[in-house]
């Protein structure tokens, strides 16, 4: 049995909804950074970068719903940004720093949204803002849905090595992590990815440019030289922003910037909370 609460479900009908499954490290009393993983990824992907970074930040490091192996899940966006808020406060953070990637730029982005004193500084890698056009969002939305479905109908063996061959990910399969991020993929429970792929579609995600145009939030925006969409992005976001967005663009690197060159977008990321 489940319990729904507000869009929060839990795998324990009467009882007290658990939280969501947080990695720390570091020093408590340091000031606190946040981490979001992409879909089908996990706390563990962080932990290269969340490591080099312990002698001047607190990491926070949760599976997000639907993702590793607890059975929290959330209907949108919104819903995850308030258990995600919830579990920050109740550590006694009312201010972070945010490093998220893709689907968790967005989940980081959603946070803003509604909590718009929550961060400190912003670290997006490759993170769609939201589409300006509602009708391109529907299409997305019920590609999405599609995708969901196509999940749920092959193996999740078969599943990955679809979305691995996708020109976004251009170089990935030869990076030295590669394997090891299989082994993690393979942790996840089909259903519940196909759940998340519907729950935090792009198709559903406000459209965020606006807002960070007048945000005076500082943010950090990285990408990969191969992943022209999310270049461009950057560029946009920059263009929009001026001074108060940095952009790092990485040679020879696709979309996922921070498994394919770890101690440098480490580096940059030292950097840019050290400001």
């Amino acid at each position: 049995m489940s319990a729904n609460i507000a869009g929060y479900t839990s795998a324990f009908g009467g009882c007290k909804p658990m939280p969501l499954p947080v990695l720390t490290l570091g020093d408590p009393q340091k000031p606190a950074v946040l981490f979001l993983h992409g879909f089908m990824g996990c706390k563990e992907d962080w932990l290269p970068v969340a490591r080099s970074l312990t002698d001047m930040r607190h990491a926070l490091i949760p599976d997000l719903p639907d993702h590793g192996s607890h059975s929290i899940q959330a209907d949108s966006l919104t819903v995850a940004a308030g258990l995600l808020q919830k579990i920050l406060l109740e550590k006694g953070y009312t201010r972070v720093d945010v490093v998220g990637y893709s689907m968790g730029g967005r989940l980081a982005l959603e946070m803003r949204h509604r909590f718009p004193d929550i961060f400190r500084r912003m670290v997006l890698e490759s993170v769609f803002p939201g589409f300006e056009d509602p009708e391109t969002a529907r299409q997305r939305y019920r590609q999405d849905q599609q995708t969901a479905r196509r999940l749920r109908r092959i193996s999740l063996e078969a599943f990955l090595d679809e979305w691995y061959e996708a020109p976004l990910f251009d170089g990935l399969k030869n990076s030295p992590g590669f394997e090891e991020m299989l082994r993690r993929r393979r942790k996840n429970d089909p259903d519940r990815l196909s759940r998340a792929l519907v729950a935090f579609s792009s198709g559903r995600q406000w459209n965020n440019l606006p807002a960070l145009a007048q945000s005076e939030v500082p943010v950090m925006y990285i990408s990969g030289e191969k992943d022209g969409k999310y270049s461009a992005i950057a560029r946009k976001l920059q263009a929009t922003r001026g001074n108060r967005t940095h952009v790092r663009i990485f040679k020879n690197v696709s979309h996922n910037v921070h498994a394919m060159a770890p101690e440098a977008f480490a580096r940059a990321v030292r950097a840019f909370l050290s400001k």
